[in-house]
C-alpha cells in the first residue's frame, strides 16, 4: 500500500515538475510566433508589374526589421496571394488571408478589389491600400488607410496644369471599374470648375480587345486639344496607336499608372511628352531614401518606383504600430491615424481621414526617361 502511494506521489509530482517547465516554453513559444502580414496584389496578368514592384518593397522592409530582432522579439512574415488586380478574385484572397490564415495587419495593391473586398475584410484587419481611394470607399471604412494621396489632389494640380497651358476642351478615355470612374470624376469636377469643357467620356468593355476609334474619332470631331487616360499601358498604348492612324494630334495627360516600362515598350515614340500625375519622388538628401535605393538596387538591378517605396513604407509603418499594440486591431487603427509627418522613402506621410497627405508631382516622359516635368 505505501508502495503505491509513493509511486503516485511521485506520478503526481513528475506532473507538477512538467507543467513548471512545460507551460512557461509553451507560452513564451507562442509569443514568438511570427506577425503574418497579408498581402493581397497582381502578381500575374495586366497590372502584374506593379503588383511585384510593391511586393518587393514588402520583402525588403520586413527583411529589414528581422534582421533588427522583428517587433518586439517576434518576426515579420508575409502571406502572399495573387489576386491578378480582379475584383473576384481579389474577394477570395482577402478572404483567405482574414478568415483562414488569421491575419490581423493587411496590405492590398488593387483599387477594384479593394472595393469589393472591404465587406469581407469588415474591420478584422487594419488594412493599407497601395492605390488610391476610390469614391465608393470614402469616409466608411475607419480600418483602412490608403499609401497614395487623394484623386482630388492629383487631378487639382493636373487640371490646373492643363488648363493653364491654354488647352480648354479636353476627351476622357477612362477604365469601367472604380478606379476609373473615380479618376473620370475627379478629373470632370475640377476641369469644369476651371472653365474647361470635356468633350467625350470614353470607356471601354473588353480589356482583352481594346479598340477606341469610334471615341478617337468623337474627339476629333468636336475639336479636342488633349486627352485624359486613366487606363494601364496596355490599354493606354492602343489610344495612343489608333490617335496617331486617325490624325488625331492632341496632348496625352494620365494618372500615376502610366510611369510603367510596359507603356513605352509597347508604345515607343508615342509616349513622348505625356504628363502625368505622381506621388513620389527621389529626395537625394534623405538617408533614409537613400539607404532604401542602395538596398532595392542592390537586390533587384532598378531603382525603386512609387509602388515599391509605398510597399516598404506601409510594412515600415505597420511595425510602427504593432510595437504598441501587438495584433490588437483597435489599438492598430487608433495609433495608425496618430501617426504624423512620418518620414518615409515615398515622402513625409500624415494621415488625414485614412488618406496619406504627401505632396504631388507632375511627371512627363522625355526621351524614353521618366522625368520630373519641369516649370
Amino acid at each position: 500500500m505505501k508502495k503505491q502511494i509513493w509511486i503516485l506521489v511521485l506520478i503526481v509530482a513528475v506532473i507538477i515538475v512538467g507543467l513548471i517547465i512545460f507551460l512557461p516554453k509553451s507560452k513564451n513559444s507562442a509569443d514568438k510566433e511570427s506577425i503574418k502580414i497579408g498581402a493581397s496584389l497582381p502578381l500575374t496578368g495586366p497590372v502584374s508589374l506593379p503588383g511585384t514592384w510593391a511586393l518587393e518593397g514588402m520583402k525588403l522592409a520586413v527583411e529589414k526589421i528581422n534582421s533588427q530582432g522583428g517587433v518586439n522579439g517576434r518576426k515579420l512574415e508575409l502571406v502572399v496571394e495573387d489576386d491578378v488586380c480582379n475584383a473576384k478574385t481579389g474577394t477570395d484572397t482577402t478572404n483567405k488571408l482574414v478568415n483562414v490564415d488569421n491575419v490581423k495587419l493587411l496590405v492590398v495593391y488593387c483599387g477594384a478589389v479593394m472595393s469589393s473586398a472591404v465587406n469581407v475584410i469588415d474591420g478584422k484587419a487594419l488594412t493599407f491600400s497601395i492605390s488610391i481611394r476610390t469614391e465608393d470607399l470614402e469616409n466608411k471604412y475607419p480600418f483602412l488607410f490608403n499609401l497614395t494621396p487623394s484623386p482630388e489632389k492629383e487631378m487639382s494640380i493636373l487640371s490646373k496644369n492643363i488648363y493653364d497651358s491654354g488647352i480648354k476642351k479636353v476627351a476622357i478615355f477612362h477604365q469601367s471599374d472604380f478606379f476609373g470612374e473615380t479618376y473620370k470624376n475627379k478629373f470632370k469636377k475640377v476641369f469644369n470648375d476651371l472653365g474647361g469643357e470635356i468633350t467625350v467620356e470614353g470607356t471601354l468593355g473588353n480589356l482583352a480587345n481594346p479598340d477606341f476609334k469610334t471615341d478617337l474619332i468623337k474627339a476629333r470631331e468636336k475639336g479636342t486639344q488633349a486627352i485624359f487616360n486613366s487606363f494601364n499601358p496596355a490599354q493606354f498604348s492602343v489610344i495612343l496607336k489608333q490617335a496617331k492612324e486617325l490624325g488625331l494630334n492632341v496632348k496625352f495627360f494620365s494618372s500615376w499608372n502610366a510611369e510603367n516600362k510596359l507603356l513605352i515598350d509597347t508604345a515607343g515614340n508615342l509616349t513622348e511628352g505625356i504628363i502625368y500625375t505622381y506621388s513620389f519622388k527621389k529626395e537625394t538628401d534623405d538617408n533614409n531614401y537613400a539607404i532604401f535605393e542602395k538596398d532595392y538596387k542592390d537586390r533587384y538591378s532598378n531603382i525603386p518606383e512609387t509602388n515599391a517605396s509605398n510597399g516598404y513604407d506601409g510594412v515600415m509603418i505597420i511595425a510602427k504600430v504593432v510595437e504598441k499594440c501587438n495584433e490588437d486591431v483597435q489599438c492598430l487603427i487608433k495609433e495608425t491615424n496618430r501617426i504624423e509627418n512620418y518620414q518615409g522613402v515615398s515622402g513625409i506621410i500624415t494621415f488625414k481621414n485614412g488618406v496619406a497627405d504627401k505632396q504631388t508631382y507632375l511627371k512627363t516622359i522625355k526621351n524614353g526617361q521618366f522625368v520630373p516635368l519641369e516649370n
